[in-house]
């Protein structure tokens, strides 16, 4: 048993020590309020892209599923209800990604433009 956690240490230890080096900054470094919206589209497009990628490749696998289970009604199944389940979260990461870019829109945009200065001071 102790062997298991000086092994697991000794792997989280190295998977850490990259991060560690690298963090090497000796002193605190501040946020620009301007660069957030343009981290979150970061973010955002880097989850839409590995969403991308993993349901193409969940795709093709259900229709390897689908073309090999000539015979076999379950296996068919299975592979429709993937390839369903796959289009149901494309669907969301396309919601999502409206909803991200319509969020960012109106925080970023200038109170006048709204009109909730017109709102406030009739």
């Amino acid at each position: 048993m102790t062997k298991h956690r000086i092994l697991l240490l000794l792997i989280v230890g190295l998977l850490l020590t990259p991060a560690l080096t690298l963090a090497q900054s000796t002193s605190m470094t501040e946020i620009d309020v301007n660069k957030v919206p343009e981290l979150i589209q970061t973010i955002s497009s880097w989850i839409r892209v590995i969403a991308y990628t993993a349901s193409v490749g969940t795709i093709i696998y259900a229709g390897i599923l689908y073309f090999n289970s000539a015979n076999n009604p379950s296996s068919s199944a299975a592979a429709k209800n993937a390839i369903k389940v796959v289009l149901i979260g494309l669907a969301i990461v396309v919601l999502a990604e409206v909803i991200v870019r319509t969020t960012l829109g109106f925080v970023t945009q200038p109170v006048n433009q709204i009109g909730i200065n017109n709102v406030l001071h009739p």
